[in-house]
């Protein structure tokens, strides 16, 4: 079986090598064929050990020595599917590797590292066609990777099956590590950071076996162990006889000033104790560099970590500057191209306010995103598109830039230009916001735009999609437009008697895309919405692509699609709903010009914790800051706690996990995150008085936990920015928090007046006959405004009504058109929501006027809102007639 050598004598069943090895004094064969005394095998030759594994692919790459019993192989898994499995998996292709031992110990065997990229399983056999003789099986070791500890025998030969868990595989590496018995890790260096998000830790260490897996932590105070020893696992490194790791915010006794550390491997060894002391976290000041983590070190407070070419640098609160440009009209269209730069790259949005012959128009203000994306850029332009936004009368506007923590740049006026139009084969601009081309005509991007006779688009294929609560739905078209204009679809969402759930009998409205690829004559166009609670069964959707010029393509039904698997570096849908990511990668925008694609992800950290709770309106709210080098933190993890530091179960008795909620505002920007949300306190929450919470990204990354103590609202004065939902701080007696006036929300004081320039008018001066009222309104156009508690929050009218005479008073709408869908609501205080007298939506649940009854005394004023309902795409607005009479 092996070639013959000296008194040494015979590979035997650890041999190994090439074609044969010949044997002598100086042995032969493979990686360990023996030799005369017992010399270690040469690198090939003649009467080795023949190896019989019938069509699996025999690994024909040498194992590298690395030295001090370290060997490498780089490979390429061969393409078929997999006709060997281990007892843990391997349903994939494999490569079966030779390996022998050259002395007797315990070796590592590991595809951790480049240039793994798949899930790869490791089974290892001492026959190769034999699946009983298998020694040990692995599929994940701290990830998708593989590894195994295997004691084995001088000069054993095993065959190591490079095996991938389900698919085709691709380049793979594998780590031999050999060590006379299974060692205990060791600890070089550990050091400790005290942090608002609690203790960081870092460790560097050895162990010769490379199966370190983790750590143990305990809080020391004047020398003495506080509290529970807590365990942290390492980052994945079998495989790697030098590692480093972090635990990131640790939660230790308060009154821990020093951390005891010890490291533990896979096979349960442990090192020594390492005790240092926990020092205060750096706070590099303005101008110094700095970690963007926030993890190293934490920027002095009024500075931001901030990326730049030179390297991230603490950087002060700075709002941009407006440089210049132009804003262009065409009739109720506003383009715009604004020049800027902020020192600290976050600029976001351009606020506008409208202007008239008397100055500001009340009520006429917008805020408006960017056609392209300036964060991360020091100097930019703004490139604006709002159709139909102008009002009438306005002759200019006033702009502010804001950026990503709503500083905003001076103000600048702009009167509207005109803008230009070119003629068919002129030069244009493909964005149509430096001009437009004339009707009918279109500009197609490429090289040298030039408008042209419009095309209208065509769709290939309609997709909808649903989340698993039904709570959003995404609707995707892709299609071909010669022209490269088109900007948005139509929806038709039919109930199961064909009507059109979203726009009645109407023709439905162009929706702007959320995400568009569109280049060479082909789109792929996508919009996300949400559905409002209660919103009914559907039987069919229909889609149909909509351009620039206003042309429409047919309308195809879109069938159900499934989200469909991403690799690694592949372009990919930002929402999630469409599309997925490989397991520890997110859907990013790395280069801030809004192409998502699935990248490597960096868990987020939780750097300061807040909570409150109000007792008397069971209020409660929370804000969560903290940093993320992936701007990508999504939602967040809260367990709460009572007074006997019992968990607060969410789902009965059993269900201690924590609960996942959504931010209602959640701010991202520069590798740093404030979110907030505020809401009534779950059921039976009166005891409770600790809170632990975690935030987790698009790759579900979970950050470190932080807790704190539940505070209680303070008071804050007349005229002080406040809490609308009394949690995190309450107004004084007989005032109110109203985010709707400037600089709101803000404590005001609870008058019945309507704030100056939003009541429409008196309903009482339009008398019909008798005590009949009646009035033509229209809010088209109107500014958006609160809602009513039956539905609304679009665009309203307010009208003040008085009664004649004490009864009952119905107030009704009466609508022309049959798709018009109005909501209505009367309060005593114009201003004050909880103020509400009566709400309706749909009077006689079949069509959608809208009427009150309201109960009056002589002389009663009250506040009569004429709302829209808010569809899955937006609000109704439009005329109406609106009537007041005395009630049977």
């Amino acid at each position: 079986m092996a070639g013959a050598g000296g008194e040494g004598g015979a590979g035997g069943e650890g041999g190994a090598g090439g074609a044969g090895g010949e044997g002598g004094t100086g042995g032969a064969g493979g990686m360990a064929g023996a030799g005369g005394a017992g010399g270690m095998a040469g690198a090939g030759g003649e009467g080795g050990m023949d190896i019989d594994c019938g069509d699996l692919a025999l690994s024909d790459a040498p194992l590298v020595a690395l030295g001090d019993a370290a060997w490498r192989l780089e490979a390429e898994l061969p393409p078929g599917a997999g006709r060997a499995v281990g007892t843990c998996g391997g349903a994939g292709a494999e490569l079966v590797v030779p390996f022998t031992a050259p002395s007797a110990g315990v070796y590592t065997l590991t595809t951790v590292g480049a240039p793994t990229a798949f899930d790869s399983v490791l089974h290892v056999r001492t026959t190769c066609l034999d699946a009983d003789s298998e020694l040990g099986c692995n599929d994940d070791e701290g990830g998708p990777q593989s590894g195994l500890l295997l004691p084995l025998e001088a000069d054993q030969t095993v065959l190591v099956f490079l095996d991938a868990a389900a698919d085709a595989g691709g380049p793979v590496g594998l780590t031999i590590l050999g060590a006379d018995a299974s060692e205990a890790p060791t600890l070089a260096a550990v050091r400790a950071l005290r942090s608002p998000a609690g203790v960081h830790l870092f460790v560097e260490g050895a162990d010769v076996n490379g199966d370190a897996v983790a750590l143990g932590v305990a809080a020391l105070a004047d020398g003495d162990v506080r509290g529970d020893e807590v365990s942290v696992d390492l980052p994945p490194a079998f495989g790697q006889r030098a590692f480093r790791g972090a635990a990131i915010g640790l939660q230790l006794a308060p009154e821990a000033d020093a951390v005891r550390v010890r490291a533990r491997d896979r096979a349960g060894n442990i090192s020594d104790f390492r005790d240092v002391a926990i020092v205060v976290q750096p706070r590099p000041g303005e101008g110094e560099p700095c970690d963007l983590a926030g993890v190293e070190d934490r920027c002095a407070d009024g500075t931001v970590c901030l990326a730049a070419e030179a390297g991230a640098a603490c950087s002060g609160s700075t709002p941009p500057t407006l440089l210049g440009g132009h804003v262009w009209r065409r009739g109720a269209d506003l383009t715009a191209a604004i020049d800027g730069e902020d020192a600290t790259g976050d600029a976001r949005a351009l606020r506008i306010q409208f202007l008239g012959a008397d100055g500001p128009i009340p009520g006429a203000e917008a805020v408006v995103a960017p056609l392209e994306d300036p964060q991360g850029r020091l100097q930019f332009t703004l490139l604006i598109r709002q159709p139909g936004i102008i009002p009438a009368g306005a002759t200019g506007v006033r702009l502010w830039i804001r950026d990503a923590r709503d500083l905003e740049s001076d103000p600048s006026d702009f009167a509207f230009e005109p803008l230009p139009v070119r003629a068919r084969g002129e030069a244009c601009d493909p964005l149509r916001v430096r001009d437009a081309c004339t009707a009918p005509g279109s500009c197609p991007a490429g090289d040298a735009p030039v408008c042209v006779a419009p095309q209208a688009p065509v769709v290939q294929r309609a997709e909808f999609f649903l989340s698993a609560r039904r709570d959003v739905l995404g609707v995707r078209i892709v299609g071909t437009d010669p022209d490269g204009d088109v900007t948005g679809m139509a929806v038709r969402i039919l109930d199961f008697g064909g009507r059109d759930i979203l726009n009645g009998p109407n023709e439905p409205a162009a929706i702007p895309f959320d995400r568009l690829a569109q280049a060479d004559g082909a789109f792929d166009g996508a919009v996300l919405g949400e559905l409002q609670p209660g919103f009914p069964q559907f039987d069919r959707i229909e889609l149909a692509a909509v351009d620039a010029q206003g042309l429409r393509s047919a309308f195809v039904v879109a069938v159900p699609g499934e989200p469909v698997p991403r690799a690694a570096d592949e372009r990919c849908d930002f929402s999630g709903l469409m599309d997925f990511c490989p397991e520890h990668t997110a859907c990013l925008d790395r280069a801030f010009d809004g192409d998502f694609t699935c990248a490597s992800a960096t868990p987020p950290v939780l750097v300061e914790a807040n909570a409150w709770y109000n007792p008397r309106n069971e209020a409660f709210a929370l804000r969560l800051a903290g940093t993320d080098v992936d701007d990508d933190v999504q939602v967040l993890e809260m367990l709460l706690f009572d007074a006997q530091d019992q968990p607060f179960y969410f789902g009965g008795p059993d269900a201690i996990t924590p609960v996942r909620l959504r931010f209602f505002e959640l701010e991202r920007a520069n590798g740093a995150f404030v979110g907030t949300r505020t809401s009534g306190s779950p059921q039976g929450m009166g005891d409770v008085v600790r809170a632990r919470f975690w935030v987790v990204d698009r790759a579900e990354l979970r950050s470190n936990p932080v807790e704190v103590l539940l505070q209680a609202p303070a008071e804050v004065g007349l005229g002080e920015p406040c809490d609308p939902a009394a949690a995190m701080n309450v107004c004084p007696e007989g005032t109110t928090c109203d985010a709707r006036v400037d600089g709101g929300p803000i404590c005001v004081a609870r008058v019945a007046e309507c704030p100056m320039g939003t009541l429409t008018g008196d309903l009482n001066a339009h008398p019909l006959d008798g005590l009949r009222f009646e009035v033509e309104g229209d809010t088209t156009g109107v500014a958006p405004a609160d809602r009513g508690s039956c539905g609304g929050g679009g665009v309203r009218d307010v009208w003040s009504f008085t009664a004649p005479a004490a009864g009952l008073w119905v107030v009704q709408t009466t609508l022309a058109d049959p798709a018009a869908d109005t909501v209505m609501y009367a309060r005593r205080l114009c201003n004050f929501p909880d103020s509400e007298l009566a709400c309706n939506d749909d009077d006689d649940g079949v069509g959608f006027n809208s009427a009150l009854q309201l109960q009056l005394d002589e002389g009663e004023t009250v506040y009569v809102f004429v709302d829209g309902f808010v569809g899955l795409f937006g609000p109704w607005q439009g005329p109406y007639t609106l009537t007041a009479a005395p009630g049977f």
